[in-house]
């Protein structure tokens, strides 16, 4: 007798959402733009913000990313931007610069919701993003270091 293995119904939501997105593109031609090397360092009064999400969104784009650009920070601060998989980069173009840096969770006692930002989202506004950005084609883009208070 073979055995199913049946998976949790957010599984199965999940995979068939990660699945239609791969299949599809990801958003037709903003997602078939060549992308490149992105990266920089995040700090916090002059010491690493680890675990800080950075997020590049595109600036007068006729035809943005579903999924902006973002990248999280590791121990040291450095991130490392993605599309459309981790590390894989950025179009070309414009970009506001976005940072939000969540609150640390007990991982026994993970939070039903998204932490709260450590920096009261003062860095989280689009429209008036304290950093914009030009990704460049062709080359290593190396962001200035983004100081957070």
């Amino acid at each position: 007798m073979v055995r199913m293995l049946t998976l949790p119904l957010p599984v199965r939501l999940l995979a068939l959402l990660v699945s239609t997105l791969v299949f599809s593109g990801c958003g037709g031609s903003a997602a078939s733009r060549p992308q490149y090397t992105v990266h920089g360092k995040v700090l916090h009064r002059g010491q690493p913000a680890a675990q800080a999400i950075v997020v590049l969104h595109p600036v007068n784009q006729s035809d943005p990313p579903p999924f902006p650009p973002r990248g999280v920070t590791g121990p040291d601060g450095a991130f490392v931007i993605g599309s459309r998989l981790t590390a894989d980069g950025a179009p070309a173009g414009e970009y506001a610069v976005t940072v939000v840096w969540p609150e640390e969770q007990n991982p026994k006692n993970p939070p039903e919701n998204t932490p709260p930002d450590r920096l009261k989202n003062r860095y989280n506004d689009v429209k008036h993003a304290k950093w914009h950005v030009r990704v460049a084609a062709g080359s290593d883009n190396v962001l200035e270091t983004l100081n957070i208070e």
